[in-house]
């Protein structure tokens, strides 16, 4: 409600967001990543195929990251970190993907 909106204005999260942003957009660079779409905190990972995306999705639970796919999008994973996450955990996060794609 009210105080989450007040928190987000106080701490300056949304002014936050771009250099997470480019940490995900510069990190997530793998020949098994088809496409990274998205915008501010909200992306998708797509992969080839559905068992890929399983697979890394799997993986990456293994090392302590969840993601989740789509209803309409079975090749993809999506990443949507809260607005809270810092830098340092943005760039564990893209470690442990990555990590899940080897």
């Amino acid at each position: 409600g009210l105080a989450a909106l007040e928190f987000i204005l106080n701490e300056d999260l949304l002014g936050s967001v771009p250099p997470k942003e480019s940490i995900l957009k510069d990190r997530l660079k793998h020949p098994l990543i088809k496409d990274l779409r998205g915008k501010g905190l909200m992306y998708a990972l797509i992969f080839e195929d559905f068992a890929t995306s399983e697979r890394v999705r799997k993986k990456a639970l293994d090392l302590g990251l969840m993601t989740i796919g789509f209803l309409n999008i079975d090749n993809g994973l999506r990443i949507s970190p809260p607005l809270t996450i810092t830098e340092t955990e943005m760039q564990a996060a893209c470690d442990i993907l990555l990590a899940a794609m080897d």
